[in-house]
C-alpha cells in the first residue's frame, strides 16, 4: 500500500524498470495532479505543458499495461 501519489508513481516507475530521471518525472506527474486537484493558480496551464512535454514517459507504463492485458486474452 502506498502512502501518497508520489509513492504510487515511484512504484510504477520501479515496476516498469524506469531509470531514475524517468521515475522522477513520474513523481512530478503526481505533483501536477495535486496542483490541479487543489485548483492552484495557473496549475491547469502548467499541468498541460508538463504533460505535453513528458507524454512519452507516461506512455511507457500505459503501453506495458495494455500489452499485459492483451496477453491475458485467450
Amino acid at each position: 500500500m502506498t502512502e501518497n501519489h508520489h509513492d504510487a508513481m515511484r512504484r510504477v516507475g520501479e515496476y516498469f524498470g524506469f531509470d531514475e530521471p524517468e521515475a522522477e518525472v513520474l513523481v512530478r506527474f503526481a505533483v501536477q495532479r495535486n496542483r490541479v486537484a487543489r485548483r492552484r493558480p495557473n496549475s491547469r496551464w502548467d499541468a498541460a505543458k508538463f504533460y505535453t512535454a513528458n507524454r512519452a514517459i507516461l506512455k511507457k507504463p500505459s503501453t506495458a499495461i495494455c500489452k499485459y492485458e492483451k496477453s491475458k486474452v485467450p
